[in-house]
């Protein structure tokens, strides 16, 4: 897709798969681990599943960017989803180290 005032060179509309990713996909996941997996049972699962989702989808969405998105080098933006999984992480374990309400 070529963006105006953006020069003639096309690119990726990465804000298009984002908004899928993000949004839409993530949560259609969400939907499915709470009505029919009901884990929402366990408190932090989804939240955990909600993190981890979101950095994954964030982390590959920010390779289809232009190259305004690197800092340094080879390390870009899609690095600072590294918050979201350790975040994931942790609920992860919170969740499933508690036993399941009855």
């Amino acid at each position: 897709m070529v963006f105006p005032r953006a020069g003639d060179q096309p690119r990726h509309p990465s804000q298009l798969y984002e908004a899928a990713a993000e949004g839409l996909l993530l949560f259609a996941i969400l939907q499915v681990c709470i009505r029919y997996f009901r884990l929402h049972e366990r408190p932090g699962l989804v939240t955990a599943i909600f993190f981890a989702g979101y950095g994954l989808a964030r982390f590959l969405a920010e390779f289809f960017r232009d190259s305004e998105s690197m800092i340094y080098g080879w390390f870009s933006m899609a690095w600072r989803s590294a918050a979201d999984v350790a975040a994931s992480a942790f609920f992860f374990w919170v969740a499933l180290k508690k036993p399941a309400r009855a």
